[in-house]
């Protein structure tokens, strides 16, 4: 299963995550995940690796994935 990024940042906290460029994401302006959008795709078709995320980035995509999925209540979200 994928998540696409977008830089077209909507206002949607519940399953949009903010994203800041970096070296380690490998972003290059201010993103979103978008856990509502989640796909899956045959492996052959990823690129290559440009970024990885943090645990704690993770973890927020992990608990967005739960509510869009229905496995979880809206998640909290940050201020």
């Amino acid at each position: 299963m994928v998540c696409p990024f977008t830089s077209q940042i909507a206002a949607a906290p519940e399953y949009r995550i903010d994203f800041v460029p970096s070296s380690g994401n490998g972003l290059t302006q201010p993103s979103q995940l978008m856990a509502d959008k989640v796909m899956t795709i045959p492996r052959h078709r990823l690129g290559k690796l440009i970024g990885s995320l943090t645990k704690d980035e993770m973890s927020r995509v992990e608990r967005a994935l739960a509510f869009v999925l229905g496995f979880a209540d809206r998640p909290e979200v940050a201020p």
